[in-house]
Order: structure tokens, then C-alpha cells, then sequence
């Protein structure tokens, strides 16, 4: 249903196009203008048909990825650091994996992604354990809230 009123405007548009070539054109012009108009058509409909089933492959991806991963804050309380250490990296390959259609969002995510595993790396030097593991609750939840914007 979300397809109709596009659809319904695309077979206007070809329609519209089509009645103005045979009332203008005669000829070879005419058949040549059929010939192009359907070429340039089928190549936008199937660039369009490809990048919305890539769309909707990553959504999938990204559903499953958030079915195993805490729905609420809460439920990291159980979750050890190397878990939520394995969210981060999760979310780091879904989007590497991805980078090409998310390249900005990946290259932020990166930055963070390193940020965050370099400070668990030192957290003995410079902070407190407990202040490390909020360090990756908080870097966690940002994967899982984009994540979930792509799923969406």
C-alpha cells in the first residue's frame, strides 16, 4: 500500500510522456523517443528496486543484530565488560560491513569505537573499574541507538 501513490504517479508520468511524443513526433524521432523514454525508465526502476531491497536487507540485518543485544539501560547491570565490549564491536562490523552506503556514520562510530576501547585498554592506570564499564555502557547504548534508527 506504502507503493500506490507512487506507482500511480509514475504510470501518469509515462502515460503523459508517451501521448506527447505520438501527438509531436512523427517518425523515427517518435520511435527513437519510445525507445529512450522506456531505456531511462527501466534503468531508474531498477536502480530504485535495487537500492530499496539493499535498504531493506540492512534493516533485517540490523533487526537481528538488536535481537540479541539488552533492550532496556537495565539489563546491562548483568552484562561484564567483555559483553559489552562484544556490543561495540558487533555494531563496529555491521556498520564497516555497511560503510559504503553509511560512510560518515561509520567513520564517527569508528572515532568512538577506538576512543572507548583505548580507555578500557588504560583503565587501570587512570580510572576506577566501575568508572570504565560506564565508559562502555554509555559507548554500547550509542551503538544500540543507532542500530535501532537503522532498523527502523
Amino acid at each position: 500500500m506504502e507503493y500506490l501513490f507512487p506507482v500511480l504517479s509514475a504510470i501518469a508520468a509515462i502515460v503523459t510522456i508517451e501521448e506527447w511524443v505520438r501527438r509531436n513526433l512523427e517518425g523515427w524521432k517518435q520511435k527513437l523517443s519510445i525507445a529512450l523514454i522506456l531505456v531511462i525508465l527501466s534503468v531508474s526502476s531498477s536502480v530504485s528496486f535495487y537500492r530499496l531491497n539493499e535498504m531493506n536487507m540492512i534493516r533485517t540485518q540490523a533487526r537481528a543484530l538488536l535481537s540479541g543485544w539488552p533492550k532496556e539501560a537495565s539489563d546491562f547491570d548483568f552484562l561484564n565488560r567483555g559483553e559489552i565490549a562484544g556490543i561495540i564491536l558487533g555494531g563496529m562490523a555491521f556498520l564497516e560491513k555497511h560503510k559504503a552506503r553509511f560512510p560518515e556514520t561509520y567513520k564517527q562510530v569508528e572515532q568512538l569505537g577506538f576512543t572507548r576501547l583505548k580507555a578500557f585498554e588504560d583503565y587501570s592506570l587512570t580510572r576506577s573499574s566501575s568508572d570504565d564499564r560506564e565508559l562502555y555502557k554509555q559507548a554500547s547504548l550509542a551503538i544500540i541507538g543507532l542500530v535501532k534508527s537503522i532498523a527502523k
